[in-house]
This record gives C-alpha cells, sequence and structure tokens, in this order.
C-alpha cells in the first residue's frame, strides 16, 4: 500500500532516514499541498554513497534532497554504522539543504 508521509514536526528527516522497511513511506512531502501534487520523482539532487558515508550534491528542494537521500541510506542499512549516515556537502547548496532539513553535517 503506498503511503504519504507530510513533514508537520511529527516525524523528522533524521528519523525518516533510519526508518526500518515496514514504516517507510512511498512518497514524503513538505506540506499537505503534497496531496494535490504528483511526485514526478524529478531531481537535480545526487548522493555519492561511500560506506556510511552519503554526500549530497545539487539544487532544489529541500525535500527533494531528502526522497534522494532516503533512496541511498535505505538501499544498504546494513552497511551504516548503527544504521545512521553521516552526512556530507558537497556544496552550498547542499549546505543549505541539509540545514533547512535540520539534518547534521558530519565534517
Amino acid at each position: 500500500m503506498q503511503s504519504l508521509l507530510v513533514l508537520t514536526g511529527v516525524s523528522r528527516p533524521a528519523e525518516l532516514l533510519t526508518a526500518p522497511a515496514n514504516q517507510r513511506p512511498t512518497h514524503v512531502c513538505a506540506d499537505l499541498s503534497g496531496l494535490f501534487t504528483v511526485d514526478d520523482g524529478g531531481s537535480d539532487w545526487r548522493v555519492h554513497r561511500t560506506g556510511g558515508v552519503l554526500e549530497l550534491a545539487g539544487h532544489g528542494d529541500p525535500v527533494a534532497a531528502l526522497r534522494v537521500l532516503c533512496t541511498a541510506a535505505w538501499a544498504e542499512p546494513a552497511g551504516l554504522p548503527d544504521g545512521v549516515p553521516l552526512l556530507r556537502a558537497a556544496d552550498a547548496q547542499a549546505v543549505d539543504a541539509l540545514r533547512a532539513l535540520e539534518l547534521p553535517i558530519g565534517a
């Protein structure tokens, strides 16, 4: 069954990155307007994964960045220490997106 997570503050982006498979939503949106829009999956965000490190690069909507990060984190959660990825930003736009999502940026 498809599901939608609305980032209203009950669930945080960091929790979403580490969600167990049976609690992962099909879609993620910033607010309830997401109920009336189509997520075409298009994004200018990219994630490069090296072990437990996810490096975000690109530009655009922070929630689109979160979707890309989740895809990378969920692809091989066993490769992440304690299931938690270390997040890095490849550029200033990625720093802004991670900060907007209140995700910690690792060194």
